[in-house]
């Protein structure tokens, strides 16, 4: 298993970044009106936020899609699912 690759939120964010970089809106401050921003300026923050969210799940795939496998030994053996694949392909080829 991995992560998705899913461009479609990311283009739309920066294609909204691009068409209202020039809009103002309230900028907001713990829900309290601030000074003045750009629609534009909020995507691009979106944007980057969802950058950093993406970086951190790529760091944490190594270690979220393992997988346990209890053997007919009752080992509990823990292995990644793409190696148990292979394992599982190479042991049947070994039974026959």
């Amino acid at each position: 298993m991995s992560l998705p690759e899913n461009r479609a939120p990311i283009t739309k964010l920066y294609r909204l970044a691009e068409t209202y970089k020039a809009t103002p809106m309230v900028g907001r401050s713990h829900g309290v009106q601030a000074l003045p921003i750009t629609f534009g300026h909020k995507c691009a923050i979106w944007l980057s936020e969802m950058g950093r969210n993406h970086q951190r799940l790529r760091e944490l795939e190594k270690r979220l899609f393992v997988g346990g496998m209890a053997g007919a030994v009752g080992t509990r053996l823990l292995c990644r699912i793409r190696v148990c694949a292979r394992d599982h392909r190479r042991h049947a080829r070994q039974d026959r």
